[in-house]
């Protein structure tokens, strides 16, 4: 991973990959897609993928979680600068590991080091977005502090069809309303290189 703690990768997917995977039905958000659509779990399964994964993290790791998301009309909503710290794990107890936390029927639990660093997630872009869009905005670097808010200036993510952000879940990002609104549909996969304590087990693996 680079010191930014980012790094975008141009038309990773072909526009007949784009138009499949737009045919998920998922509306405006939607989490545990691993599961519900062999399409998306077929995607981890890409070398191009995988060969991504593998540089940013490492060739152990395996994918633990996916989220649809839709910023488009009716749907346009804010979020402001934060960390994905939550991952999905079904219920296990384990010194450091917690609070959990019910997001949409799936559980889920703040996790502790050394797993809170070993994490990776690529967002697959199916639309353009620029910063009319909500685009995502990131602080580079802010993955490697404790700061809430950026401490330095920021980067707005500006994308096309068929690129792939590649990030640490722990960089501090934020996207704002679209001014126009229309599909902003990505797909957010999150891969981790540590096996869980003790009998836990990820949910979507």
């Amino acid at each position: 991973m680079p010191p930014e703690g980012y790094r975008l990768v141009s038309q990773v997917l072909d526009p007949a990959l784009i138009a499949s995977l737009g045919e998920c039905a998922f509306g405006h958000g939607q989490r545990d897609i691993l599961r519900r659509e062999p399409k998306i779990a077929a995607l981890v399964q890409l070398p191009i993928v995988q060969d991504l994964v593998t540089s940013a993290l490492s060739p152990t790791a395996q994918p633990i979680s996916g989220i649809w998301f839709d910023k488009a009309p009716g749907a346009n909503w804010w979020v402001p600068w934060h960390r994905d710290e939550h991952i999905p794990t079904m219920p296990f107890v384990a010194e450091g590991w917690g609070p959990w936390r019910d997001k949409d029927g799936v559980p889920h639990v703040v996790c502790p080091e050394p797993w809170r660093s070993r994490r990776v997630a690529l967002r697959f872009h199916l639309d353009d977005a620029d910063d009319t869009q909500g685009a995502l905005e990131v602080a580079p670097g802010s993955h490697l502090t404790t700061a809430m808010e950026p401490a330095g200036p920021t980067s707005m993510i500006e994308v096309r069809a068929g690129d792939v952000l590649v990030m640490h879940p722990l960089l501090l990002h934020r996207s704002r309303p679209a001014q126009t609104p229309r599909h902003r549909r990505v797909i957010h996969l999150e891969w981790c290189d540590l096996p869980l304590p003790g009998e836990g087990h990820w949910v979507e693996s």
